[in-house]
């Protein structure tokens, strides 16, 4: 007897008899169908999983036993992604387990599930799990503490301006690295390289909703308002100071009146402006410069910051050859009053010139004299040294700025002013002295 294939969606069943002299047998004969394996997987793409990991759950639908099916995960998925089978009285389920990860971008991996049909042909259905990259964005007003100040806690503030939200990556984005270059160009001379234990140095991230800065024909849409507000080669800047200031607070500093925020703004022009107030606090306005020294990032950063934001010294270059006015001596002495200033004097008078200690020191007095000129005119004022980083962005405050530097940051570490302490740090400085050399200046271009 021979039954053919059966090949209907149902079990074939007909009734055989067979006859002979005086007898008759009947046969039920059935063809039974082929088994049809259900095998129906509830959602078979997770691509929300965060970057800390997840376990759960996918349900199946299924008319194959435990034991016939197998749940599976590639060896290159291993390490971080996991599942097994589990069975209640009515349901079949996979449990996946995603791990944490550290990755900035996302990942993906599978998980089969595998069975056989009779005939030994093997099936599969896989779940594509996609797990999520860690955020390392920076938030808008996120403090990060650079450093603790060992020695003593004067207090830097550095944030950015016109930076957008694909620029914060925390390791590698451009306002991270552009404060960073900042820091470094601030502690790059003397006497901050000698003295930077004393600082205590945070950065303050800031998100804008448009990149770089305004100026006189167009407006850009940035947390501080960062603007140029004179025409191209022309160095003023203006920000809106009080949201600097709402800003710079975040980070735990001592008071707002000794602290020193470095405003970095994302552009590439030539400029930078200082803004001080008579209590002490400052926002050194620095541009992102593309140029030569001395008219680039780095130096702008020196002039700004470590002149006139925390030196509180006076700019030394020269643009009128003039006497200067009466008014402006009379604005620079109450400035003077306030603590500014101690790079210029309206005297020549060896008995009275504010620089007069350094004329009889050793190493001092060939170099430390009154050379006429400052603040922009030619006549009427001195300055102590004939090149300075207050006068054409060399990488170098004279010696009477730097002894003022170094009052302050005793004075905001809570120390007494050692002068002797001072000289002996100094040395360091007055070898290189000779090494610095005036770069060549564009008289059509206007200092920071």
């Amino acid at each position: 007897i021979t039954a053919r294939p059966n090949t209907s969606a149902d079990d074939r069943s007909v009734t055989l008899t067979l006859k002979g002299e005086g007898l008759e047998r009947t046969f039920p004969v059935t063809v039974s169908q082929r088994k049809t394996i259900v095998m129906n997987v509830e959602k078979t793409l997770f691509e929300d999983i965060p970057c800390e990991g997840q376990t759960f759950d996918v349900a199946l639908e299924t008319n194959l036993s435990a034991e016939e099916y197998s749940v599976e995960v590639a060896d290159e998925y291993a390490s971080w992604l996991s599942a097994v089978r589990t069975k209640a009285l009515e349901s079949h389920a996979v449990a996946v387990t995603v791990g944490a990860s550290d990755l900035k971008v996302s990942r993906t991996g599978e998980v089969r599930i595998v069975w056989s049909d009779e005939d030994g042909r093997k099936y599969s259905q896989e779940i594509t799990v996609v797990q999520q990259g860690i955020d390392n964005s920076l938030p808008d007003g996120k403090v990060i503490t650079v450093q603790k100040g060992t020695l003593g806690h004067a207090d830097l503030v550095f944030m950015g301006d016109g930076f957008i939200a694909d620029q914060m990556d925390a390791d590698e984005g451009r306002y991270i690295k552009a404060m960073r270059d900042a820091i470094e160009f601030f502690f790059d001379v003397e006497p901050y390289k000698t003295y930077r234990d004393y600082f205590n140095v945070y950065i303050v991230s800031a998100v804008s909703p448009e990149e770089g800065a305004s100026d006189l024909q167009t407006r850009r849409r940035t947390r501080f308002s960062v603007k140029f507000e004179g025409q191209q080669g022309e160095t003023s800047m203006t920000c809106d100071n009080n949201t600097v200031f709402s800003y710079a607070t975040k980070a735990p500093i001592d008071d707002l009146a000794k602290t020193l925020i470095i405003l970095i703004s994302n552009s590439p022009r030539y400029g930078g402006t200082t803004i001080s107030w008579s209590p002490g606090q400052s926002i050194a306005i620095c541009p992102m410069i593309e140029g030569e020294p001395p008219y680039d990032y780095k130096s702008v950063v020196q002039h700004e910051a470590g002149g006139h934001g925390f030196g509180k010294l006076c700019d030394e270059y020269i643009y009128y050859d003039q006497e200067i006015p009466k008014n402006v001596v009379s604005t620079l002495q109450q400035w003077t009053s306030f603590g500014h200033n101690a790079n210029i004097d309206f005297t020549n008078d060896p008995e009275k010139i504010k620089w007069r200690h350094f004329y009889a020191l050793d190493g001092y007095s060939r170099i430390v004299n009154a050379f006429e000129g400052g603040y922009m005119f030619s006549k009427g004022i001195w300055r102590p040294e004939t090149n300075s980083c207050m006068n054409n962005n060399v990488p170098y405050y004279n010696a009477p700025s730097r002894q003022k530097i170094v009052e302050r940051i005793m004075e905001l570490s809570g120390k007494e002013f050692d002068f002797d302490a001072f000289l002996a740090e100094d040395e360091k400085v007055l070898s290189t002295v000779n090494s610095i050399k005036a770069p060549a200046f564009a008289p059509l271009k206007e200092m920071p």
